[in-house]
């Protein structure tokens, strides 16, 4: 019986280490916004925006140039769009 007891305990107890390090992680990201204008103050529709070149997380902005993004707290904001340089935020 004080096996089972053990195998459980051990099973709960490392669930329960990896349950909270997954707040932990979580914990890290942020919601950046914003609008992407162009130099004469106009909105861009449809620039996109990726957190970095190593991950898949992007947004594009709105027909009024704003953006939501969850991004880490030290991430690299790339920003691209057709006809203008891409950028390194």
């Amino acid at each position: 019986m004080n096996v089972m007891k053990s195998k459980y305990f051990t099973r709960y107890f490392l669930f329960s280490v990896l349950f909270c390090y997954s707040f932990f992680l979580y914990s890290q990201t942020e919601i950046i916004t914003g609008t992407i204008i162009d130099n004469k103050g106009i909105p861009l529709p449809g620039v996109n925006i990726l957190e970095d070149a190593k991950t898949y997380n992007g947004a594009v902005t709105d027909f009024d140039g704003n953006f939501i993004i969850k991004a880490s707290a030290d991430a690299t904001l790339i920003i691209s769009y057709v006809g203008f340089i891409t950028q390194e935020i």
